[in-house]
């Protein structure tokens, strides 16, 4: 494994490994890549790192909207290591790297092929840990995202309770113009939605969320914001501790409406890219079916197709 370090930085690019894909929280999955890779230090150290786990946290950066050179989509950092380190007295950059050594690359959709989710791992001063999807990564999450928007209410922690109207009818509003624009967008053909009531785009098939060289086809601000809230959403609602409902669902749903604003999908787009449109249309699909699931898994309120 090579280490390409600079000042108070190290690099780490992993092979691949397998790992069951088990949970559509990115957050999820790395947390069980990081205990696992404490258990293996604590072998290495001959020590018992003691609660360490439990104070485990992972935060999914903001990626500055308001920068198209923004350098990251979904990004997210540990200070795990800083603890160890002060309990074990040892320089914390070093026992980064170290959890980084143990740490493989996410698997996602074992299939014969077998597609592999990507993460690029980086120590940084004084002595995070990131994790960053690369354009492929976060084209394959986001498919599998479509696919299984079904299942998604079925995947997500059930805690309705009453809100009121005010805080509800916004949140139905973006999720009623997410439908509207899969109607219409079914009507002329841009894409198939699944014949029931699941609004599962079934092609195209994959969606085409990269271009020819590879690239993520989504880079205005507010598809980057719309993706960044796609995550933080999925990542809270899957997490067993009941998060704030009311603030996740406004984040959504304003992200999703600040999109739609500014990310055209009819008139020249459909006719010179239709594949940024399509990929748009992805991103409509999963917002809707995330707030879908807020409101009746969360809110205990209706999602209506249409206000």
């Amino acid at each position: 494994m090579e280490f390409k370090v600079a000042k108070n930085t190290a690099k780490v690019r992993f092979c691949n490994t397998i790992l069951l894909f088990d949970s559509l929280a990115i957050k999820q999955l790395l947390h069980q890549q990081l205990i696992s890779a404490i258990n293996c230090l604590e072998k290495q150290l001959n020590v018992t790192l003691d609660k360490v786990s439990e104070t485990l946290e992972l935060t999914l950066l903001d990626n500055s909207r308001q920068s198209l050179e923004c350098e990251f989509l979904v990004k997210y950092r540990s200070s795990i290591a800083l603890k160890i380190a002060g309990k074990q007295q040892e320089d914390a950059i070093d026992i980064a790297s170290r959890l980084a050594a143990f740490i493989p690359t996410i698997v996602i959709n074992p299939t014969p092929g077998e597609t592999f989710l990507d993460v690029n791992v980086q120590v940084t001063s004084p002595g995070w840990i990131d994790f960053q999807l690369n354009d492929k990564s976060l084209g394959i999450w986001l498919q599998t995202l479509t696919q299984r928007s079904a299942q998604l209410s079925e995947e997500l922690s059930a805690f309705p309770k009453n809100y009121s109207e005010a805080e509800v009818f916004p949140v139905q509003c973006a999720h009623g113009r997410c439908c509207s624009l899969l109607r219409l967008a079914q009507r002329q053909e841009l894409i198939h939605l699944h014949d029931d009531s699941t609004w599962q785009i079934i092609a195209p098939n994959p969606l085409p969320w990269l271009d020819a060289n590879g690239q993520l086809r989504l880079v205005h601000p507010a598809e980057r914001w719309l993706i960044y809230q796609i995550a933080r959403t999925v990542d809270e609602l899957i997490c067993p501790t009941c998060p704030d409902c009311v603030k996740v669902a406004k984040a959504l749903s304003e992200a999703m409406l600040e999109f739609d604003r500014h990310c055209r999908i009819w008139g020249e787009v459909k006719i010179e890219t239709p594949q940024l449109a399509q990929a748009r249309l992805g991103l409509v699909a999963i917002a809707r079916s995330l707030m879908r699931s807020l409101l009746q898994n969360r809110m205990g309120a209706s999602a209506p197709e249409e206000l």
